[in-house]
C-alpha cells in the first residue's frame, strides 16, 4: 500500500499524516496496522514525537502537528470534553474544523481554571 505525505517539517518531525493520525481520519482513510512492521513503525514515530516535545516544548509540537492533519486529513469536527478537580464532565463542546484551534484554546483555560486546589489562597516557604 503506498503512503503520501513523506518529507519533514520544521521541528525535524517525519510528517507522516497516515500514522500520525492513525484512527483520526474519515473511516474510509483509516489504514489499520496490518503487521508487526506497521507496529514499529507506529512505535518509531511516538518516539520521534516524544523526543520533538523535549526539544522545541508540548504545545509546540502538538500545534503544528494539528494544524498539519486539519490541512491534509478530512476532519469534520473535534468534541472538547472538560473535567472538574473530581474527573466529572463539566463541559462539552463539539467545534468544526476550522475553529478547532481556538477552541481548544478556549476550553484549556477552562480546564485550567476546574483543576483541583488546596484550600489554601497561596503558601510562604
Amino acid at each position: 500500500m503506498a503512503r503520501e505525505g513523506r518529507g519533514r517539517r520544521g521541528l525535524g518531525v517525519p510528517r507522516q499524516p497516515d500514522q500520525a493520525a492513525h484512527g483520526l481520519q474519515g473511516l474510509d482513510r483509516v489504514w489499520p496496522l496490518q503487521d508487526d512492521d506497521d507496529r514499529a513503525r507506529q512505535v518509531q514515530g511516538a518516539i520521534q514525537y516524544h523526543r520533538a516535545n523535549v526539544r522545541h516544548s508540548y504545545e509546540t509540537v502538538i500545534t503544528d502537528v494539528g494544524r498539519e492533519m486539519l490541512a491534509k486529513a478530512k476532519i469534520a469536527f473535534g468534541l472538547g470534553i472538560v473535567e472538574n478537580g473530581y474527573d466529572e464532565t463539566a463541559h462539552v463542546e463539539a467545534f468544526g474544523a476550522a475553529d478547532l484551534e481556538a477552541g481548544e484554546r478556549r476550553l484549556l483555560k477552562t480546564a485550567k481554571e476546574n483543576l483541583a486546589r488546596l484550600p489554601f489562597s497561596a503558601l510562604e516557604c
